[in-house]
């Protein structure tokens, strides 16, 4: 693993709890109940700072991660498969935290954080922005 910049369990309703971690390299897969390492759901891209996990209006979970390249991530927790990306540039620098917001119409909202203390909003199925950003306040 090329170093563990943040990790998530997700708990299926199987019972099984899959473990992502977000490395220099991207999305790394275990098994966290049997220590096995998943190289099948592997995503090799960008640098992966900070993941989070969120629910679909249908109820299947999703990955969300915080791109170096500014970019915020959604993939598939079953298959591994990248579900689509928020555009490129909008943050102007790297995401650096992610994390999701249960809405009472079940869409749920992603928000993520910049290393320039912008934080953005995004729709949890389809990636697109919800609204301007937030500017953060620096003490």
């Amino acid at each position: 693993m090329s170093g563990c910049n943040d990790m998530a369990l997700v708990r299926l309703s199987d019972g099984g709890v899959p473990l992502a971690i977000g490395t220099e390299d991207g999305i790394e897969w275990w098994n966290a109940l049997t220590g096995q390492r998943r190289p099948d759901l592997t995503w090799e891209g960008w640098t992966i700072w900070a993941v989070s996990v969120g629910e679909l209006p249908d109820g299947r979970p999703i990955l969300l991660g915080a791109g170096h390249d500014g970019v915020m991530y959604r993939w598939d927790v079953f298959t591994g498969e990248l579900l689509g990306t928020s555009p490129a540039g909008v943050g102007g620098g790297s995401m650096m935290a992610v994390g999701f917001v249960p809405s009472p119409d079940g869409a749920g909202l992603v928000v993520s954080g910049d290393e320039a203390g912008r934080i953005s909003r995004w729709n949890a199925v389809d990636g697109y922005q919800v609204g301007e950003p937030i500017l953060g306040a620096w003490f």
